[in-house]
């Protein structure tokens, strides 16, 4: 029987990331177990049971039989859990398209709780982040930042046309995004990323007078965007050169794979790095990529921040080693008793 220490909630595609930690955990000779999202879907075979220690997960179809016992996990990853979109290729089962999506909405209630069984279970004293609060809130964390005095844009949620002229009007210019963290769409295989993008007096004109709620702030002119990563109270910072790219100036998600962003690591000033430590200890993470602007007119702006945000575009250009820095964090569990 297999017996794990390390256990990484991760995704089996799409995850580079945790490759690269789970080849340093391996180089410790530390035994670990990933759990992909698709591990679970209808093509593996596995059982969930209970027992007076706890939850006790089984898979069958592998080499040997495999069980995740929850007193031999020392230390968890919550990475992110993705590849769960076999409910949607599985289980469309008849041409009436609200049948369908009754269906589908109670698979997928049962499997997140099925999710939320195993990660709650496994979860223990030196864990980074869990699964229940992967999903960023923009506007609770805006609030909580402002409130411990970090600056933010202005931010309003409306659904009138009237309002957001109202709000436009008070600046040079103004941006929209999604309320939450938002993975992008796909139609017809083609996927679609949602990005940062500025929003013009002609698209408020072609907004009809009420619409869906949405977010808007004005535009931060920057001398630099910032993303920093944050383990248990330490900051990995990196200074991106967006602004002189059209491509990149509003949002550098947008890369320019041509000519790619100038990217040096950076010194968060110390106390701009308390007020964040503060802001990730009230968002209960111990883990995340943080996103500010250096602005223009000198200041630090905070704009959000990503528990399960990509940490590799941090960690290559500026030499962090961040994968090994995690590896080391999980596989420092061992240690506790």
């Amino acid at each position: 029987m297999s017996m794990y220490m390390v256990l990484i909630f991760s995704c089996s595609e799409g995850e580079y990331s945790t490759n690269i930690v789970i080849d340093w955990i391996w180089s410790k000779n530390t035994p670990f177990k990933r759990l992909n999202g698709s591990d679970f879907d209808n093509s593996h075979s596995y059982q969930i049971s209970m027992n007076g220690e706890g939850l006790i997960l089984k898979f069958e179809d592998e080499d040997e039989d495999s069980e995740v016992n929850p007193n031999e996990i020392k230390s968890t990853w919550y990475r992110r859990w993705g590849g769960i979109d076999f409910i949607d290729k599985a289980y469309g089962l008849t041409n009436d398209i609200h049948l369908n999506h009754q269906i589908r909405s109670t698979l997928y209630k049962d499997f997140f709780a099925i999710k939320e069984a195993i990660t709650d279970s496994y979860a223990c004293d030196r864990s980074l982040n869990k699964e229940s609060n992967t999903s960023p809130n923009k506007l609770n964390q805006l609030r909580i930042a402002s409130n411990l005095n970090l600056n933010i844009p202005s931010t309003i949620v409306t659904s009138s046309r009237k309002h957001l002229l109202q709000f436009s009007e008070k600046f040079d210019s103004i941006i929209t995004k999604s309320i939450q963290d938002f993975a992008g769409l796909s139609v017809n295989s083609i996927p679609f990323a949602l990005y940062t993008s500025t929003f013009s007096i002609e698209d408020i004109k072609s907004m009809p007078t009420e619409f869906f709620p949405s977010f808007f702030q004005e535009k931060i002119e920057k001398e630099f965007e910032i993303r920093s990563f944050y383990l248990e109270g330490k900051f990995y910072s990196m200074a991106i050169f967006s602004q002189s790219d059209q491509k990149t100036t509003t949002d550098f998600r947008n890369y320019n794979f041509d000519k790619p962003n100038r990217n040096i690591p950076f010194k968060i000033p110390a106390g701009i790095e308390e007020k964040l430590h503060s802001l990730m200890m009230a968002l209960d993470l111990n883990c995340g990529s943080i996103d500010l602007i250096k602005a223009s007119d000198g200041r630090y702006v905070f704009l959000e921040v990503n528990p399960i945000g990509q940490f590799g575009m941090v960690s290559n250009p500026c030499n962090y080693y961040l994968e090994e820095i995690v590896a080391e964090y999980l596989v420092a569990g061992n240690n506790i008793n």
